[in-house]
């Protein structure tokens, strides 16, 4: 009989907790690594796009740091005590390993726009990558002893240098601000948005990446011509001023183009001051503007005189929407990059995202997992308008409405079911589906007796990038300008970009749709409603309703040059564009129209 505790087990057992220890440390930070340090680096790297700050944000990737620090938690119980070194050694190879993939193996796989990644041509990095990897864990365990020795101070170092790289793209990405209380959404914001004046109604809706003869080829379709209410104006001969979100959104609402050098995020503040939104709203206008990418929008220095907020909430009655649905997306993309390889199909594949949603969010529509999230809120976008509409009172109401719409990539055919086709006709159905909603929403504002006092623009904020326009022979593009040559830009980009959607119904207009070769461009929105509502506001650009047929008339459209390659800059450079000019005489959808002005 022994009598006290037995040394050698006392032993035992501190060597065993000392290793549990190191591994339940080791298991914490390699969740840290996946599911909070990539998905804040990711936020801060597209924070602008974002409608949350970093609070919400760590309040939902708590969840999946549990899953993960709890997985290999209880993995560590038993291989702490049959395997303690090698287990150790598989977990330090394994953060090494997501650090290096993270920060050291970045390659440009193009956006998450749908884009199908040609996975042969990065076949040599992959090779790079799986022989590090197998390097890495390799040694790990040829040197297993060495290497759980010393198992904290290389999770550590790697910490270390992750907090640095973090703090690095916060200051390249400096001023981050807190994103304003109002862009985050209200379950009564769907109500609000939906209630309508008896007496004058204006409505904005984009329908992002909506090209001009996306619409033309739709409207073959009979039972969508029948179906589109009275009064509208086709302007088929249309231009945008930007070829992209970022700045066409703020034209729109401007008629202005950002001058050349210019810091554009302090400029889109100044201007959304003397906005169409503000000067409405002076006027006594009721003005909600929803967007998927509200901060564009720069509603925070807008002094408040009228409601901004995601779009999200008009579909989802949870109104954390917005914070689940960018969480998602950051995590997701966190994922992405730090995976191998030989992994990454298995994640992201053209525009299919292949891993379940960290946080779906549930719409009032069938949960078609298949379909993207982004369009199946459009959808439901429209179901709920459609249900919510309903007239208030007299005083008067300005909405603007920003939706995802035809951007790629194209995931539902006519019947709004999924059907994914990377083509002209697979864009020409969703354009149908979408066109089909849009019409019974507008439908219901005519039984509700609104809809005559309604002056309503539905157009694209650009056209496609990836879609030439029709026809054929519009399919050759003029000669570059001299910074393009200077940039290196071997090929330049397609003018059909330039080319959006444009419908217009003016008040108490009531004639079947009308098609106008009248030149127009999308700046000309705010001019021709202050023209409508006789305003004393003069803004750049011309209203619609006072060219004349046959009027000859110079549009204007900017270029900036890399702006996919000007984004990976830091924030303070970020900032600043130069633009290329170039000028739209005749009609938008020949090559020959535009014309460089170098």
């Amino acid at each position: 009989m022994v009598i006290g505790n037995d040394p050698k087990n006392a032993m035992t057992t501190r060597i065993f907790s000392r290793r549990l220890l190191s591994a339940l440390v080791l298991s914490a930070l390699i969740a840290w690594t996946i599911a909070i340090f990539e998905p804040i680096k990711s936020t801060v790297q597209n924070w602008e796009e974002l409608t949350h700050g970093f609070g919400p944000l760590l309040r939902y990737l708590i969840t999946p740091f549990s899953v993960i620090f709890g997985t290999l938690a209880l993995l560590s119980l038993p291989m702490a005590r049959l395997a303690p070194d090698r287990w150790l050694a598989i977990l330090v190879a394994l953060q090494v390993g997501l650090w290096a993939q993270g920060n050291l193996f970045l390659w440009n796989y193009g956006s998450f726009d749908g884009t199908a990644i040609d996975w042969a041509e990065h076949q040599s990095k992959g090779v790079l990558e799986a022989a590090a990897w197998l390097l890495v864990f390799t040694l790990a365990l040829l040197r297993s002893r060495v290497v759980a020795s010393h198992a904290l101070r290389i999770a550590a170092l790697t910490t270390a240098l992750q907090l640095a790289s973090l703090t690095g793209h916060m200051l390249d990405n400096w001023p981050l601000s807190k994103k304003p209380d109002h862009v985050e959404a209200t379950p009564g914001r769907a109500a609000s948005f939906s209630l309508y004046s008896n007496d004058s109604n204006i409505l904005v809706i984009i329908l992002d990446s909506f090209q001009s003869d996306f619409f033309s080829e739709a409207m073959i379709d009979e039972s969508l011509t029948a179906a589109m209410p009275p009064g509208f104006t086709f302007y088929r001969n249309a231009t945008s001023l930007y070829p992209t979100t970022q700045f066409s959104l703020q034209s729109i609402l401007t008629s202005q183009a950002v001058p050349s050098g210019e810091n554009s995020v302090n400029w889109r503040r100044l201007a959304m001051k003397e906005s169409l939104p503000s000067v409405l709203a002076n006027e006594g206008f009721d003005v909600t503007l929803t967007s998927f990418t509200p901060w564009l929008l720069a509603c925070a220095t807008s002094g408040h005189r009228y409601r901004c907020f995601g779009s999200s909430p008009l579909a989802a009655p949870n109104p954390d929407a917005n914070v689940r649905l960018d969480t998602t997306k950051m995590f997701n993309a966190g994922l992405f990059r730090l995976a191998p390889h030989f992994l990454k199909f298995g994640i992201y594949d053209g525009g299919d995202w292949r891993v379940p949603p960290l946080y779906p969010v549930q719409t009032e529509i069938d949960d078609d997992p298949r379909i993207d999230i982004k369009m199946r809120l459009d959808l439901s976008i429209f179901d709920t308008l459609t249900r919510l509409a309903s007239v208030a009172d007299v005083a008067p109401r300005f909405r603007m409405l920003h939706l995802f719409a035809a951007h790629a990539p194209p995931m539902v055919d006519e019947s709004c079911s999924f059907d994914l086709r990377f083509d002209r006709e697979g864009y020409i159905a969703t354009s149908r589906c979408v066109l089909s909603r849009l019409f019974e929403f507008l439908t219901r504002l005519d039984e509700l007796g609104i809809y005559d006092r309604s002056l309503i623009f539905v157009v694209g904020d650009h056209g496609s990038s990836l879609v030439p326009v029709a026809p054929d022979s519009a399919s050759s593009w003029p000669p570059p300008t001299k910074s393009s040559k200077s940039a290196g830009e071997s090929i330049t980009p397609n003018f059909n970009v330039g080319v959006p959607l444009f419908l217009a119904k003016g008040l108490d207009e009531r004639h079947p749709l009308r098609v106008s070769d009248l030149p127009v461009s999308l700046c000309d929105i705010p001019s021709s409603i202050a023209d409508t509502l006789n305003l004393k506001k003069k803004f750049e650009c011309q209203s619609i309703f006072s060219i004349e047929e046959g009027e000859s008339r110079t549009r204007s459209h900017y270029r900036h040059i890399g702006i996919f390659e000007q984004r990976k800059k830091p924030r303070r450079e970020r900032m600043y564009f130069d633009f290329d000019e170039y000028s739209i005489q005749g009609h938008s959808w020949f090559a020959e129209a535009w014309k460089p002005d170098d």
